[in-house]
């Protein structure tokens, strides 16, 4: 499930960058930076795409404002996503339609 959910923000991803939309960009040293002392967020998952980049997801609490990145293995860090009124959920620990 996992990876059919990267596959499909993948191909989200391809088709609105197709569209023109911008993206920034910058070295990851630098978006973190931005990201922890502008918005106040903190890495609080990340997730190995391939061999050659990652997505990491940026919350604050406190603001509840959120940001997806996604990073290469040269450092070069991309947001493809953000908003505000970030809802953080525990993961299940039971299959989904499992009923015992």
């Amino acid at each position: 499930m996992i990876d059919g959910l990267l596959y499909a923000f993948a191909i989200t991803l391809l088709l609105t960058t197709a569209a023109g939309a911008q993206i920034a960009c910058s070295a990851r040293a630098e978006m973190v930076e931005r990201l922890t002392e502008k918005y106040g967020e903190r890495l609080v998952g990340i997730g190995f795409q391939n061999e050659i980049a990652v997505v990491e997801v940026w919350v604050s609490i406190e603001k509840r404002t959120w940001t997806i990145l996604h990073t290469s293995v040269q450092g070069r860090s991309c947001i493809v996503a953000s908003g505000l009124e970030w809802l953080g959920v525990l993961p299940r620990t039971d299959p989904i339609g499992d009923d015992g």
